[in-house]
C-alpha cells in the first residue's frame, strides 16, 4: 500500500516538477531517495538549513553589535566599553584600542585599562604607546606580575634590554609572592634580552641559576617551561624538536632556539640569533 502510495504521489510531483524520465527511474530505484528528494522539492529542508545557520551566525555576532547599541544609548557605562573591548581583544585590535580608550576617558586611573589598552598597541607596534600604559599600570598596582611582564615586553621590543630584564625580574618576584605558576615566560623572556643585548655568558647563568625540571607552570605556558629546560641543558636539543615539531614548522623551530651551543641539529649547525631575530 505504501509503495503504490509513493508511485501515485511520484506521478503527481512528475507532471507538476517536469522531471525526466531518466530522474523517475532513478527515484523509483530508491525508495529512501524518494522521500528525501521529495521532502527537500516540497519544503526545502536545505533552505531551512541555510537560515538557520545565518541565524545562528547573527546571533553570534549579536553580543558587539548589542554592546554597541547600549552604548549609543548609554556612553557612560565604563563597564559595558570594557566589556566591548574585551569582545573585539582578538578579532579587532583597533576596536578594542578605541574601546579601553572609550573607558579610560572615564576612569583615567584604571590600571586594568591601562594593562589592556596597552596590550593591543602591542599589538599593534605602537610600542611607545604602550610602554607609557604599562608604565603608569605598575605605579597603580605594583603587585601585579602581569603588569610588570607587558611593561617588560614593551621596552624589549624598544630594543631597552637592560630595563626589559629589570620588569621580568619584577615580575618574579610578584609571581613567587602571589604564588602564580609564571616565572617560565619571565625567565626565557630575560634569556632572549641577554641574547639581543649581546651577553649570552649571563643569559646561561641566569637561566641555570633560576630553571629546574620541577618548576611549576600553567598548561598555557608550557611551552616556555620546555625553552628554558633546552637553554639549561636539561633537554637535548633533538628531544626539544621532537617535541615541538607537532606545532610548529621544524624550521621555524630551528631558527626560534636561541641557542649558543653549536650543536648540530639535523645535520646542520644551529647558531645563536636572538640577537638578529624577534621572537
Amino acid at each position: 500500500m505504501c509503495e503504490k502510495g509513493l508511485k501515485m504521489f511520484l506521478l503527481r510531483f512528475f507532471v507538476v516538477s517536469r522531471l525526466t524520465k531518466k530522474d523517475v527511474y532513478y527515484i523509483e530505484r530508491n525508495a529512501l531517495c524518494i522521500f528525501f528528494y521529495c521532502m527537500r522539492r516540497l519544503f526545502g529542508f536545505d533552505k531551512i538549513r541555510l537560515r538557520v545557520g545565518k541565524q545562528r551566525k547573527k546571533t553570534i555576532m549579536s553580543m558587539e553589535e548589542k554592546l554597541e547599541a547600549e552604548l549609543r544609548v548609554a556612553p557612560q557605562d565604563h563597564a559595558k566599553w570594557v566589556q566591548l573591548g574585551q569582545a573585539y581583544f582578538d578579532t579587532d585590535f583597533r576596536k578594542a584600542h578605541a574601546c579601553f580608550s572609550r573607558a579610560l576617558a572615564l576612569e583615567p586611573f584604571n590600571a586594568q585599562d591601562r594593562l589592556n589598552r596597552g596590550r593591543k598597541s602591542l599589538s599593534m607596534d605602537a610600542f611607545e604607546e604602550a610602554l607609557a600604559d604599562f608604565s603608569l599600570a605598575v605605579r597603580l598596582d605594583p603587585q601585579d606580575g602581569f603588569k610588570w611582564h607587558y611593561l617588560g615586553n614593551a621596552c624589549f621590543f624598544l630594543e631597552r634590554f637592560d630595563a626589559a630584564i629589570a620588569c621580568y625580574m619584577e615580575a618574579m618576584k610578584c609571581h613567587r609572592k602571589n604564588g602564580v605558576a609564571l616565572e617560565p615566560p619571565a625567565i626565557d623572556w630575560i634569556w632572549m634580552s641577554y641574547m639581543r643585548s649581546g651577553k649570552p655568558d649571563e643569559a646561561q647563568v641566569f637561566v641555570r641559576e633560576h630553571t629546574n625540571p620541577d618548576i611549576p607552570v600553567e598548561d598555557s605556558d608550557l611551552s616556555y617551561k620546555k625553552r628554558i629546560l633546552l637553554y639549561a641543558g636539561y633537554t637535548p636539543v633533538e628531544t626539544y624538536i621532537k617535541e615541538v615539531v607537532n606545532y610548529d614548522d621544524c624550521r621555524s623551530v630551528k631558527h626560534r632556539l636561541h641557542i649558543n651551543t653549536g650543536e648540530k641539529v639535523k645535520g646542520r649547525v644551529e647558531i645563536c640569533e636572538a640577537n638578529t631575530t624577534r621572537p
